[in-house]
């Protein structure tokens, strides 16, 4: 990077930075809802117990089994644990969420696997319908309702995924403002999406940290716990989740896209982290053995303590 480059990156850091250094994402994943209010069901309920329909509750019946449904239901959160775990936090409450630019193609990529798996779940979904079908009139008696089945190939169509991208909103884009805007009103709302975008920028950062320095201290707490007893009286060492020390190994190798601001010292973590303990070490040896997990613990504190706060 020359000269030039560093004092207009300089220049933009905190404003039109950010939106040029991430983007907006959304997946949104459209099927069935297997879940169906019963009219008939509420109403006889509601008479058998002499209350009202309308104030007592409702009766909602399944669909199909749950067990058909598992599949499908399994992707879509995989699909949104992908998404959180790519980006670094919601864009308001409407299902954005800010990814770096820098992880966008391990995005795509994974997001694509994903949407793969999707399709081929709900195939095999499909594939069985009929049979899920005739299973759900024996399991739904005189509540099954053929209206609510309607042909395999319609209940395909239902089923999609689709991946929206935008960009954060910045300053220099107002400028083609409609001429009814005076001059100084766009001035006005510059200065309000720069002063954003830079807290923006400045949030996005300490969030990553705060993820790590979640993830890090979650493995300290279990391995101070003190050790358990068995039935038969044997000592053993507390529970040790699988999750949880790979909910950081996956972290780790991300925090050079997450990085949004190119922070060194974050930079300098992950480096470090890589070849520590808490990635070259297996789940089994820090569950059964006892050094290493006072090894993994005095390594998980030393870095605890240098995340910024």
């Amino acid at each position: 990077m020359t000269n030039e480059d560093e004092k207009q990156e300089e220049k933009e850091t905190g404003a039109d930075l950010f939106h040029k250094r991430v983007i907006l994402v959304k997946a949104v994943t459209h099927g069935i809802s297997n879940q169906r209010k019963d009219k008939t069901a509420t109403e006889e309920v509601a008479e058998t117990f002499g209350g009202s329909s309308t104030k007592m509750g409702k009766y909602v019946k399944n669909l199909f089994s749950p067990e058909s449904m598992k599949p499908i239901l399994e992707t879509r959160k995989a699909i949104t644990d992908c998404v959180k775990s790519c980006t670094i936090y919601p864009y308001g409450d409407s299902g954005w969420y800010v990814l770096p630019v820098k992880s966008f193609n391990i995005f795509q990529e994974s997001i694509s696997k994903l949407k793969e798996l999707y399709n081929k779940t709900v195939d095999k979904f499909i594939s069985n319908y009929d049979k899920n079908v005739e299973e759900a009139k024996k399991r739904l008696g005189s509540l099954f309702n053929e209206k609510e089945y309607p042909p395999a190939e319609e209940i395909r169509a239902r089923f999609n995924i689709e991946i929206m991208t935008d960009t954060i909103p910045h300053g220099t884009g107002l400028d083609q403002l409609i001429e009814e805007i005076s001059q100084e009103e766009i001035d006005d709302l510059k200065s309000r999406i720069t002063n954003q975008n830079k807290k923006a920028l400045e949030v996005g950062q300490k969030l990553i940290w705060g993820r790590l320095y979640d993830y890090i201290e979650r493995i300290i707490k279990t391995l101070n716990k003190p050790d358990r007893m068995d039935s038969k009286g044997n000592k053993k060492s507390p529970i040790f989740h699988k999750t949880m020390i790979e909910s950081l190994r996956e972290l780790i190798p991300m925090l050079s896209k997450l990085n949004i601001t190119d922070d060194p010292i974050m930079e300098e973590m992950r480096k470090e982290l890589e070849k520590s303990v808490l990635m070259t070490s297996s789940v089994e040896d820090i569950r059964d053995n006892e050094t290493k997990r006072e090894e993994v613990k005095k390594v998980a504190k030393k870095f605890l303590t240098k995340i910024p706060k």
